[in-house]
């Protein structure tokens, strides 16, 4: 699938090269290679729209999404698989925190605010990731400092409680959610605030020193 192979794609489907039981995996390599022309040469040799799934990282070339749409499959930048959001799903940690890939969802239009199964944002995943700068970058985009998931947790606190080992990555997204105005005395489902969640923790005088701007 990649550059130049338009005509061997071409020459196997004439040598009756069946793409319908690869569907779904065909239309994927497309979309991550961004072949708008082999997935319309695919689709016309009988690649089932039904079987096609758009990935969890989602669909930014915009002709692509053309085609995917014109077969009849839903290709909105915010198209979610198993319930998570591109843009979400870019931003969790085992994702490597691209900025750019972040960047790129955000330009193409994005929803900010999607959240995923368990009603968290883009800024959820992000910030207990530790990943400063794309938390940086969905400030800047409007993202929602105090969204609260099915849990009441907010990004701060998804941050408090990360399990991401190096604590001075997440001290710098707590800072910086604390500067952007995030709530210290939002409560989640279970009662309690950014503040009592740093006093019970191991190095309590490090993370209420984090909640000081």
């Amino acid at each position: 699938m990649s550059p130049g192979h338009d005509a061997l794609v071409a020459l196997l489907l004439a040598h009756g090269a069946d793409p319908a039981p690869y569907s779904n995996w065909l239309a994927r390599f497309c979309i991550w290679r961004r072949r708008a022309d082999i997935l319309e040469r695919l689709f016309n040799a009988g690649l089932v729209a039904a079987d096609v799934e758009p990935p969890r990282a989602g669909v930014l070339d915009g002709e692509v999404r053309r085609v995917l749409r014109a077969h009849g499959v839903e290709a909105d930048v915010d198209t979610a698989e198993g319930g998570w959001p591109p843009l979400a799903f870019q931003c969790r940690g085992d994702r490597g925190g691209n900025v750019e890939r972040v960047r790129a969802l955000l330009a193409a239009g994005a929803d900010v605010g999607g959240r995923n199964h368990k009603g968290q944002t883009a800024l959820h995943c992000a910030a207990k990731a530790g990943f400063k700068d794309i938390v940086a970058l969905l400030l800047e985009h409007d993202a929602e400092v105090d969204a609260q998931d099915s849990a009441g947790e907010t990004p701060l606190v998804a941050a408090l409680r990360s399990m991401v080992k190096d604590k001075e990555r997440l001290r710098a997204v707590v800072r910086r959610l604390v500067a952007a105005g995030a709530d210290l005395t939002l409560a989640d489902a279970s009662g309690r605030t950014p503040y009592a969640i740093a006093a019970a923790k191991r190095n309590a005088t490090f993370w209420r020193e984090a909640l000081q701007v």
